[in-house]
């Protein structure tokens, strides 16, 4: 099966590392939306040169696609789209008319609202007043721990500030602050499933509950926004089931 990948928010393809390990019968395309400056330069192609890579065959692909641009997916459909967090904003936009079906991890259609708004605002001055403070506090909220994939949330600020682009950090911000693809997901003819965390921080259960119906929500007790790193078997295991089914279907 055709699998796209995509990450959320402040993190980059390494947060599909430890999960596109175990997929390995798949044909997988990760996208990078270009958050962090960790990725060798290139459009489709077998991954290389990756401190993060997810394999160096040809049924691992990586895309080049940074936030913010006019988004094409150079990969024709269909395929079963996997976003984390922000990720699943993004498929449900660029991708739904792609999509055999769709898997949220931590995700969502919307993330403002009177709770998130004031949040968001205070992100966008952190990374204007000190951006590698900000990114540690956001991935340790998020308990997404990067330094497990390339060492780098527990490295001096200057190093850290060095792989952030602030041009797409922001207007990933700005869009969490504004976008809204609830519509296209109450339009969505494919298979959903959605996983999600009781613990998460960034997207707690009550703004889960709202957004997916119970029919498509699977839980996990713990493992915080995270879940592509955390909960890696927990995750591989939905994904493999959720596969199985459209297969049947």
């Amino acid at each position: 099966m055709k699998i796209l990948f995509v990450h959320g928010w402040g993190t980059d393809p390494g947060i599909w590392h430890p999960v596109c390990e175990s997929l390995s019968e798949q044909q997988i395309y990760i996208l990078d939306l270009g958050f962090l400056r960790r990725q060798s330069q290139g459009s489709v192609g077998p991954v290389k040169h990756m401190p993060l890579e997810v394999g160096n065959d040809a049924s691992r692909h990586w895309i080049n696609q940074p936030f913010g641009t006019n988004h094409r997916i150079p990969v024709p459909g269909p395929y079963l789209g996997i976003g984390h967090s922000l990720g699943v904003a993004w498929l449900l936009r660029y991708a739904s008319n792609s999509l055999t079906g769709l898997i949220s991890i931590a995700g969502f259609s919307s993330f403002a609202n009177p709770r998130t708004i004031p949040g968001l605002e205070k992100m966008k001055k952190g990374l204007t007043k000190n951006p590698a403070v900000q990114m540690k506090s956001f991935w340790k909220s998020a308990n997404i721990r990067l330094d497990l994939l390339a060492g780098i949330n527990q490295g001096p600020s200057s190093e850290i500030e060095h792989i952030l682009d602030l041009d797409k950090l922001n207007a990933g911000l700005d869009y969490l602050s504004e976008g809204d693809e609830s519509s296209t997901l109450e339009c969505l003819s494919c298979p959903v499933r959605a996983l999600a965390s009781r613990d998460d921080k960034i997207v707690p259960e009550t703004m889960t509950r709202s957004q997916w119906t119970e029919n498509q929500l699977r839980w996990a007790n713990s493992g915080g926004h995270g879940l592509p790193i955390s909960q890696v078997d927990w995750c591989v295991d939905q994904i493999n089931l959720f596969i199985a089914e459209l297969s049947e279907g």
